[in-house]
């Protein structure tokens, strides 16, 4: 891994972490939520996107975005390990009318987190119809979609196909081969690179992104998950976007900062930021 040596010079541009669970963060480092935004911001990260998670989260992330205006932004979803504790899938309409609802007060920048996960293979059939659910009313909200996919592409590409020209969005933590990454990014899907991408192992990953345009990348960390190379068992943080940046830039012989100025350009076409 190349050792981050950035510290938010003041040419570089806004720098923003398209994937973090700030709340979680501040759960597993006792830190007050405010704080840990205070702290990311004083080590240079400008904005942050929190994914939804569960229902019983979605407010306080709203109330994290609404502390800090401009700076941090929410999606709302329900991610595939929360499913298997929700109700019987016949209660689908439920959760898609009160994640609607929230969109009509909040208006969430994005649908998500959801998507698919085999590894922890848990009510996958549940799983299965509560993304398609996500899709479609990313599809009718006009939203991005922010998608989990862990062993299951073959699942996804399925369904993206089927809504394909109808819903866009990014592929959080991509690890895959380039076929892969072209397939999803001519659907429409931006790459979300984080922490995997520093380890030496990643042969795969580091290849397709090394081929990949800048144009389909997003930076994120999934912060307190996913740490980067030689800090495994610690909590992750928004400043590691740096390093990230640094290792795409290697990989590419290019420089950090033009990594950096490309990742906020993807999120604001995606987002609308």
């Amino acid at each position: 891994m190349i050792e981050s040596s950035i510290n938010s010079p003041s040419d570089n541009p806004t720098i923003v972490d398209t994937h973090v669970h700030l709340d979680d963060l501040a759960r597993v480092t006792s830190t007050d939520i405010n704080q840990v935004v205070v702290d990311a911001m004083s080590k240079g990260v400008d904005k942050f996107i929190v994914p939804g998670l569960y229902p019983d989260q979605w407010q306080q992330i709203h109330q994290l975005e609404m502390a800090f205006p401009g700076s941090v932004y929410c999606a709302f979803g329900i991610h595939p390990w929360w499913v298997a504790g929700l109700n019987d899938v016949g209660e689908l309409s439920n959760y898609r009318q009160t994640l609607g609802e929230y969109f009509d007060k909040y208006n969430g920048i994005a649908v998500g987190e959801t998507g698919l996960d085999r590894l922890k293979n848990q009510a996958y059939d549940h799983q299965l119809a509560f993304f398609e659910m996500h899709l479609s009313l990313a599809a009718e909200l006009n939203k991005p979609i922010i998608i989990h996919c862990v062993r299951a592409h073959n699942d996804l590409q399925r369904l993206l196909k089927k809504y394909q020209g109808k819903v866009r969005g990014v592929i959080h933590g991509f690890s895959g081969s380039i076929d892969v990454a072209l397939d999803y990014w001519k659907k429409g899907f931006y790459l979300g690179i984080g922490g995997t991408i520093t380890y030496p192992r990643a042969n795969k990953s580091r290849q397709a992104i090394s081929a990949l345009p800048l144009e389909s990348l997003l930076l994120e960390t999934d912060a307190p998950a996913m740490p980067i190379y030689g800090k495994q068992g610690s909590a992750n943080r928004p400043e590691t976007i740096f390093s990230i940046a640094e290792e795409i830039a290697a990989l590419k012989n290019i420089d950090s900062s033009d990594v950096l100025k490309q990742s906020w350009v993807n999120a604001k076409l995606l987002f609308n930021l």
